[in-house]
């Protein structure tokens, strides 16, 4: 299997997309890093402009690259050195593919009585990332990321998603109060987490049309946006923590919600 090296404004298209959220968000496309993500964004129907391959990767995986899912995209090399530079991990999977982002309409979310979870200035990729992830777990309809909110195509966030952020939808660049207000509308019950919550987080009915809201890490959900909140649900903590990570605190509350709904 013969693979044409990448040219130098391929390798400049790479980089710049690595490091600039301005030009992912105006040329709507991104870099995904590794295997796994590279074969779900093929299997999952994302467009794939072309995946680039370092030349270790390729001795190691050359009977894997035969597969028909490696058929349908262009494939590149690129010396070690270059590849590296492409990379902003410790050790690079060898592995990497330009996506163009699939834009998501609100509207598509409501279906089948929606359980959403929309994000309030998360601030740190981890965090967003694993709330993707663990969105896409539970069987979300959709993440809304208000401004303000880190970028969901930062690639220390799609990283964190685990190939998650090809199966659900996430919506980005909001105005939260204006999504939300939008969202009660119709009929949708808006739940925050407050540390003052006037209610425990397995009192909620979760079984209505429900969004679940989290807060920036260090100050939680605005006040603006506190104030649109049907219900303000708080999670028992009988030790000594103050708080809880926002994303292991998205969790508890969305399992509680499809432990509910059956």
């Amino acid at each position: 299997m013969v693979f044409k090296e990448i040219s130098k404004n391929r390798a400049k298209h790479i980089r710049v997309l690595a490091r600039s959220r301005k030009r992912r968000i105006s040329l709507k496309r991104f870099v995904v890093e590794g295997l796994l993500g590279c074969k779900e964004a093929v299997r999952a129907g994302f467009t794939v402009d072309f995946a680039v391959l370092s030349e270790d990767f390729i001795l190691g995986h050359g009977e894997e690259l035969k597969s028909e899912i490696f058929s349908r995209i262009p494939l590149f090399s690129a010396s070690e050195r270059d590849f590296n530079s492409f990379s902003n991990t410790v050790s690079p999977q060898g592995i990497l593919a330009v996506v163009k982002i699939r834009e998501h309409m609100l509207e598509d979310m409501l279906t089948d009585n929606p359980l959403l979870v929309a994000l309030d200035r998360v601030s740190d990729p981890g965090n967003l990332g694993t709330i993707i992830r663990t969105s896409d777990a539970a069987g979300a309809k959709g993440v809304i990321l208000g401004n303000g909110c880190v970028d969901a195509y930062n690639p220390k966030v799609i990283r964190a998603t685990m190939g998650s952020i090809f199966h659900i939808p996430v919506s980005y660049g909001q105005d939260l109060v204006e999504v939300l207000t939008w969202l009660k509308s119709r009929g949708v019950q808006i739940v925050c987490t407050h540390i003052n919550g006037s209610r425990y987080y397995w009192d909620v009915d979760f079984k209505l049309p429900t969004v679940i809201v989290m807060g920036n890490e260090d100050e939680g959900v605005s006040e603006d946006i506190a104030k649109l909140c049907d219900v303000s649900a708080i999670i028992e903590m009988p030790g000594s923590a103050e708080s809880l990570n926002v994303s292991v605190a998205q969790g508890i509350i969305l399992f509680e919600a499809i432990k509910q709904r059956g």
